[in-house]
Formats: C-alpha cells, structure tokens, sequence
C-alpha cells in the first residue's frame, strides 16, 4: 500500500471521527435544551401550585426542575419563594442566594431577595437588593420594589424615605393600590389624618380589605369617634384575619 493510499485512508477515518464528533456534540446540546425546557416548564408549575397553595406539589415541581437543569436561577428563585412561605428562612436564603448569583441580580429576583431579608428584620441588606431591583434599566415593573422599599423603611420608622418609594411605586402603576394603604397607613403614623383618609379611600373604592386596611380603616374610625364604623372594623378584621399582626394589636388594646 503506497503513500498516497495511506493518506487517503487517513484521511477518510478523520473525517468518520469528526462526523462522529460533531454528531455527540449535537445530541448533547439537544439533549441540554430538553432538559432546559423541562426545567422551565417544572419551574412555572412550581409557581403556579404555590398560587394555589398547594405546596407538597409545588415542592415537587421545583426539585424536578432543579434537577433538571440546576443552574435553572428562576427554580432557585421559586424554592426561595416555597421555602419562605412554608417558615424555613434559612432553606430560603440559601436559594434566594444561589438565584441571584446565577442571574447576576436579575430584577426580579432581587426584588424576592431583599423583600425577604427585610422580612427578616435583615432592612439595610434587603434594601440594598430592592434598590438593585428598582434601579435595573431592564425591570419592567419597578413599582413593586419601591413598594417593598416603602414598606422596609416604614419598618426603620424612616417615614419620609418610605413615603418617597411609595410614591414612586405610584408614579410607575396606579393600579398598584396596596402602595395607597402603606401610604395611608404610614401617614396616620405621623397623625396626618387628612392625607391618611384620602389615600384610604382611594384604596377602598378599586380594591378588597386586607388586614392592614381594616387597621387603618379602625384607627381613622375611632380619631374621628365613629364608634359605629370602627366596631365594624374591628369585627371583619377579627373574622376575616384573626391571626394577623393587626388582630393582635386591637386585642392587645382591649
């Protein structure tokens, strides 16, 4: 066998293994975009089960997405949420950490954060992954992070700079009305009770009580001596979120 068949030979087999190559190279990547997808569509479930409150599923969900692709930061993010909701903090942190790190402070995922640590009474940390979130060019809704923004420093009793974030939370989406009652109520903190009934009725007019609301809804009651509504307000509280931090302050006053 001369030279030149050898070379022919060689080169025959070199463009076999390079076919062969390419061939395992494209299988893997497709098989990495599957398993992306399957991922992603876990991830929405696990989401959306937690809407629901049905949190033995949403858990299942977000493990199989995580194991489907475990750099998945929105899995993460949505274990953060799980986690947090079920009163496992640390679970929580470890994946509201692992998140932002894959997503390089993604808005929303900062936003989920900050809120938490704030929630945690952790305010200077989790304002500063809520300012990321508010400041970030690619955030399409900034109003939710100048809310949690508002609501961190209204618990530092830093009342100008809360007022300021709600505000803004406003100026982005009017309709975001749970922005109206932190303003409502963080102005009957600082006896404004003009500035405090407007804003409460703005948010009565478009939007269902929350715990808060009747809160607020009580107090203005009772400075203005409306005994009649503010007992009113005090029984929808009492029965409609009796195990709020608000039901145990009117019952702390009695």
């Amino acid at each position: 066998m001369n030279g030149k068949i050898l070379a022919n030979l060689f080169f025959v087999f070199w463009l076999v293994l390079f076919a062969v190559g390419c061939a395992n190279k494209t299988m893997e990547n497709s098989r990495k975009q599957d398993l992306k997808k399957v991922s992603a569509l876990n991830t929405e479930l696990g989401f959306r089960y937690m809407q629901e409150r049905e949190y033995d599923l949403a858990n299942k969900k977000i493990e199989k997405a995580l194991a489907a692709n475990p750099k998945n930061s929105e899995a993460h993010n949505a274990m953060g949420l799980l986690k947090n909701v079920l009163g496992k903090p640390k679970a929580a942190e470890s994946a509201f950490a692992r998140a932002v790190e894959l997503s390089d402070n993604g808005p929303a995922i900062s936003n989920n954060y900050g809120q938490f640590l704030c929630q945690q009474g952790r305010y200077e940390e989790g304002i500063k992954y809520l300012n990321l979130a508010a400041m970030n060019p690619l955030n399409r809704d900034r109003s939710i992070p100048h809310l949690n923004l508002g609501k961190c420093y209204k618990e530092l009793i830093d009342y100008k700079k809360a007022e300021f974030h709600l505000k803004k939370s406003l100026s982005f989406s009017t309709k975001n009305k749970n922005a109206l009652i932190e303003l409502a109520n963080i102005m009957l903190a600082q006896g404004q009770l003009a500035a405090a009934t407007s804003y409460f009725e703005q948010f009565t007019s478009s939007e269902n009580h929350s715990a808060l609301s009747l809160w607020v809804g009580y107090q203005l009651a009772a400075k203005r001596e409306d005994l009649d509504s503010r007992d009113s307000f005090h029984l929808l509280l009492m029965r409609l979120f009796p195990d709020s931090p608000e039901s145990q302050l009117i019952a702390s006053e009695k």
